[in-house]
């Protein structure tokens, strides 16, 4: 136990030394997480989950961004750290929250961005967001449910401002939407990218 101990910690400690020396970008990388709704009139949560691999060995770490919008459009910046020969570094999207709680009872959409690879093509992807409530039945008793919040629609840009498309969406919640970006969420889209991206 303790060699593998000794193991993830060697691992994370390389990677976050190797982070703060390597170029800022990499080609082909997932930088930007674009989040559209027209019910996103409030706040959204995205927990970001940071794999490292290392001889065999997996650690995971977990962190929560929350922003906040008035017109439905939310643009984070995915977090990076480069892999390294032995060490390999991905970041996904292991559940995003609406701006009512689910209290962490209620699944939550993840998005898999290991496999995102630029593509011209303006594809957007679709899911669920659900909130949690707990209202009294009588005699005390509290009968609690899952309930639809909105729909939620996701893209992803690359470090170049260019589209992504996602290509392994099978166990994450998300599905290809059935209408592609029109011509102004895909100005909105790749302005707010530029605005991320700091160009």
């Amino acid at each position: 136990m303790v060699k593998v101990g000794l193991s993830l910690l060697v691992a994370v400690a390389l990677a976050a030394v190797t982070a703060a020396t390597a170029p800022a970008t990499v080609a082909g990388r997932a930088a930007v997480l674009v989040l559209l709704g027209d019910e996103l009139m409030s706040s959204v949560t995205v927990t970001w989950e940071t794999k490292i691999s290392f001889r065999g060995q997996v650690v995971r770490d977990l962190s929560h961004e929350r922003l906040t919008t008035t017109n439905g459009r939310y643009a984070f910046a995915i977090p990076f750290q480069p892999s390294v020969p032995g060490i390999v570094v991905t970041t996904s999207v292991s559940g995003i929250q609406g701006y009512k709680s689910d209290h962490g009872k209620c699944t939550r959409p993840a998005l898999p961005l290991e496999k995102a690879i630029s593509s011209n093509v303006r594809e957007t992807y679709c899911a669920t967001i659900y909130h949690r409530s707990c209202p009294k039945v009588g005699l005390g008793w509290k009968r609690c449910k899952c309930h639809v919040t909105y729909t939620i629609r996701a893209t992803v840009l690359d470090e170049n401002n260019k589209l992504m498309r996602l290509t392994s969406l099978e166990s994450g919640g998300f599905k290809t939407c059935a209408q592609h970006l029109s011509n102004s969420d895909m100005q909105a889209v790749t302005a707010m990218g530029a605005k991320v991206l700091g160009r």
